[in-house]
C-alpha cells in the first residue's frame, strides 16, 4: 500500500485515529480508536541504523551507519536555525564508509569521527568535519581498529574507549591529540566495553556525544531503539534503532490502555506494551508532561 492511501485509511479527516492502536508482537490494544492526533515531521532523507550523532549550533549531525545494504560516508544535518520544525539536508559525505562510529565535537566548530566499522573491515582512521567549509580532513590513525567505541573530549584531548576489533570486545582507551596529531595508549578500563555512549561530569562539560540528548533532538528526530524486552532498553546503550516520520500524538498518559514505560533513559521513558513488554513503541519526554509518541511503524491497526 502506498503511504498515501495507508495514511487515509488510518487517519480520519479530524487528524485522528480511524482504527485501534495494537501491539504488533501481541495483539494487546494500545489505544482505542480517535483518541490520538497523526503527526508527521520531517525526515531524513535516508533510512539508516549504526549511526554516530552529534549535536552543534542548534544542528543534529547524523553520520555515517548502515541502510541495510550496505555502510554510509553520507551525512545529514537537521537544521533550526531557520525553521523551529527543523530542515534536513545533505552535507558533503566523510572520505569512509563508517558504521558504529564515534563522534564527538571539539571546539567552537569541529566534528571528530574515528573508527567503525565499513562492511570488510574495522577502521584506525580519524577525519575532521569543518562546517563552515563542508568539507571532511583525514587526521592520524588509532593504534587500534574499532567500531562501538566511545569517544568524548576532555581538556582539550579526544578519547576512544572501548569498542569491537572484529574479535574482542576492548577495554584499551587512546588518546589523540590535536596539538601533536598523534594517539597514544593511556591506562585501559577495568571492564571491556563495546556501544559506549559518553557525557562528562560537571567537573568538564565541554562536550557530550549520546544519542539521548535534549528533548528538542529527542522529539523532532524520533530515533527509537529496535525492538527488544522492556529491561535491555533501560540502558540507553543501543544505537541500533530507526528514525521515524510518522506517530501518533497522545496528550493524556490515561488515554492509553496496556502501555507501560521503561525507567528513565536520560530525560526519556521508552513505551512499551504492558502484556509483552516488547518495545520501544514510542516515548514521552520528561520535560514535555502532555506529549507521548507513539511510531506508526511500531504498531498495528485494526
Amino acid at each position: 500500500m502506498e503511504p498515501a492511501e495507508q495514511q487515509n485509511e488510518l487517519v480520519s479527516a479530524e487528524g485522528r485515529n480511524r482504527k485501534a492502536v495494537l501491539c504488533q508482537r501481541c495483539g494487546s490494544r494500545v489505544l482505542q480508536p480517535g483518541t490520538a492526533l497523526f503527526s508527521r515531521r520531517q525526515s531524513i532523507t535516508r533510512k539508516r541504523r549504526y549511526v554516530a550523532s552529534v549535536s552543534l549550533h542548534d544542528r543534529i549531525y547524523v553520520i555515517g551507519g548502515y541502510d541495510g545494504r550496505s555502510r554510509l560516508s553520507s551525512v545529514e544535518c537537521l537544521d533550526y536555525t531557520a525553521d523551529e520544525d527543523g530542515v534536513w539536508y545533505s552535507v558533503a559525505p566523510m572520505n569512509v564508509r563508517r558504521g558504529l562510529a564515534g563522534a564527538t565535537t571539539l571546539g567552537a566548530d569541529m566534528i571528530y569521527v574515528s573508527g567503525g566499522f565499513d562492511g570488510s573491515r574495522r577502521h584506525t582512521s580519524m577525519e575532521r568535519y569543518d562546517p563552515n567549509i563542508d568539507q571532511w580532513s583525514m587526521l592520524g590513525d588509532m593504534q587500534t581498529a574499532r567500531e562501538g567505541a566511545g569517544l568524548v573530549v576532555a581538556s582539550g584531548i579526544i578519547y576512544c574507549l572501548g569498542g569491537y576489533d572484529g574479535l574482542n570486545i576492548l577495554n584499551s582507551v587512546e588518546k589523540y591529540d590535536p596539538h601533536t596529531g598523534h594517539w597514544t595508549n593511556v591506562t585501559p578500563m577495568a571492564t571491556k566495553r563495546s556501544v559506549i555512549y559518553l557525557r562528562l561530569t560537571a567537573a568538564a562539560p565541554s562536550s557530550f556525544a549520546s544519542f539521548l540528548k535534549t528533548k528538542r533532538e529527542l522529539v523532532r528526530t524520533l530515533f527509537l531503539p529496535s525492538m527488544r524486552k522492556k529491561p535491555a532498553l533501560a540502558d540507553g546503550s543501543n544505537p541500533d534503532g530507526d528514525l521515524l516520520q510518522e506517530h501518533w500524538l497522545v496528550n493524556d498518559m490515561f488515554i492509553f490502555e496496556n502501555v507501560g514505560f521503561t525507567k528513565d533513559v536520560g530525560n526519556i521513558k521508552f513505551l512499551v506494551c504492558a502484556d509483552c513488554e516488547i518495545g520501544p513503541i514510542g516515548w514521552h519526554c520528561l520535560d514535555d508532561k502532555n506529549s507521548f509518541y507513539v511510531a506508526l511503524e511500531r504498531v498495528s491497526h485494526e
